[in-house]
């Protein structure tokens, strides 16, 4: 007599499989790879050498169904492969059961990964593997999962294989404290506050729409309220790419200028740069830096024949123009006093009195 249930059949590793979806596999810890480390570059490998790049570079620039911004895209990755893919390479193992290494999720005896805490796997069709979110799907893949079309999910409690819901309907198990059917995001951490916004068509960190954030048409994203009537509308500002790692923008932070940029670029290059890598304009209040270079400055004396030379400079803050004393590195706005400048010209002042001259001459000839 077979052991079989009319319910369904458990696998060998006592998975139920209740759905009877023929094509969702039995869970197969072999085809969890939640714990790998095989994190494929979006680039070259780390042991092509020079020659291999120059090869791979000519051969963008040769193909002619690219477009200019295509290839570029296509070498800013093939150049920073190795870069993404270290940076993206868990530092540790992120297993998904209950002795998770993760210290946080073991310490609170949840489960889930290093992304989110969450009590279930979901099935990726598109590669035929479970993951416990979209996140580790991406970094182990080349490819990218579609959140709103996964469709099955296996509680970690009970192996149980069924439709994606808020709870297992095998053993009772509230999967997440927070669940968004449309995304399929669960999130078992009390601290965050989240809700679905229908007009991005994803779920985002805060407290709900018309509470403390409403959705800006001109933008298509969703702004703080307290910005609402002072925030700077940069037209469909999220369907863009991220101008550091060139991915997409919709999980992002934005800055004083009002360009995007994802939160985990932006902490790292703000390490090494103070400026939008879009519109050059100062990312945070320079206001102490510009003080101590107006000191430093005050002390230093130029070298004799640069003492009545002169710079016309462009102020990329305010983004007006102006003429103030030369130096080989630092230049001050005299409109809002940022050093955040470039030089258009240089000239000595005898000249620029001369031209001033001739100027005044013309108008009184007209």
């Amino acid at each position: 007599m077979s052991d079989q249930s009319p319910a369904g059949h458990r696998s060998a590793d006592n998975t139920h499989l209740s759905n009877g979806d023929s094509n969702i596999p039995p869970y197969d810890p072999v085809l969890d790879v939640s714990n790998s480390r095989n994190v494929t570059p979006f680039g070259i490998n780390a042991d092509h050498d020079q020659e291999d790049i120059k090869r791979s570079i000519l051969s963008i620039h040769r193909d002619k169904n690219l477009t200019l911004e295509e290839k570029t895209k296509r070498i800013q990755r093939l150049m920073t492969g190795k870069w993404v893919q270290e940076r993206n390479t868990p530092k540790e193992d992120t297993a998904v059961v209950v002795n998770d290494t993760d210290k946080d999720i073991e310490a609170t005896k949840e489960m889930g990964c290093k992304h989110y805490r969450r009590g279930n796997k979901i099935f990726a069709k598109c590669c035929g593997k479970w993951y416990v979110c979209r996140f580790c799907h991406n970094e182990n893949e080349t490819h990218e999962i579609n959140r709103h079309k996964i469709e099955k999910m296996l509680c970690m409690k009970c192996n149980e294989v069924q439709d994606c819901a808020k709870e297992c309907q095998n053993c009772g198990e509230v999967l997440g404290k927070y669940y968004c059917d449309i995304c399929h995001f669960w999130d078992n951490d009390e601290s965050k506050s989240i809700y679905h916004c229908h007009l991005c068509g994803i779920c985002r960190i805060g407290k709900g729409l018309d509470i403390d954030f409403y959705h800006c048409m001109r933008c298509d994203a969703c702004i703080s309220i307290d910005q609402k009537n002072s925030h700077k509308c940069i037209e469909k500002r999220l369907q863009t790419d991220c101008p550091i790692c060139f991915e997409d923008l919709f999980h992002s932070t934005r800055q004083k200028c009002g360009h995007p940029i994802h939160n985990y670029c932006f902490e790292e290059y703000r390490q090494t740069n103070y400026v939008c890598p879009v519109c050059l304009k100062s990312v945070d209040d320079m206001s102490a830096f510009n003080a101590h270079l107006d000191e430093v400055l005050s002390q230093e004396v130029m070298p004799e024949q640069y003492k009545d030379v002169q710079a016309e400079i462009s102020c990329n803050d305010c983004e007006k123009k102006s003429c103030t004393k030369y130096h080989f590195i630092y230049h001050k706005c005299q409109e809002c006093g940022s050093y955040n400048t470039k030089v258009l010209g240089t000239f000595r002042t005898e000249e620029k009195e001369t031209y001033s001259e001739s100027e005044d001459d013309d108008d009184e000839n007209k």
